[in-house]
Formats: structure tokens, C-alpha cells, sequence
């Protein structure tokens, strides 16, 4: 299961960084490198942050 603190901290991490590796990012918290990416570019949002647009 996808631990969202995980997410955050490694979403840090890349915003962070000048020229982030986000396949060495997502292996150091337990991620996928596409989930990652596409976090990381606004494509795609937390179940929480989904639930709280919908209502």
C-alpha cells in the first residue's frame, strides 16, 4: 500500500532538487517512478485530495 507520507516527502525531495532522478527518488520511499512522475506534474491526486473536490 502506497503510504501518502511517503509521497510527500519524496514530492519534497523533488522540488528540492535541481535535476531530480525520479527513479532513484521513487525506489529510496517505495514508489513507482510513473506514479511518481505523474504526481509530481499535477496528472494525477491523493483518494483524500480527490474526495475533498468532489464534495
Amino acid at each position: 500500500m502506497i503510504n501518502e507520507d511517503d509521497i510527500k516527502k519524496a514530492l519534497a525531495e523533488i522540488k528540492s532538487s535541481k535535476a531530480p532522478n525520479y527513479a532513484i527518488i521513487a525506489r529510496k520511499y517505495g514508489l513507482t517512478r510513473s506514479m511518481l512522475s505523474r504526481r509530481a506534474r499535477g496528472q494525477t491526486t491523493s483518494r483524500a485530495e480527490f474526495q475533498f473536490q468532489i464534495h
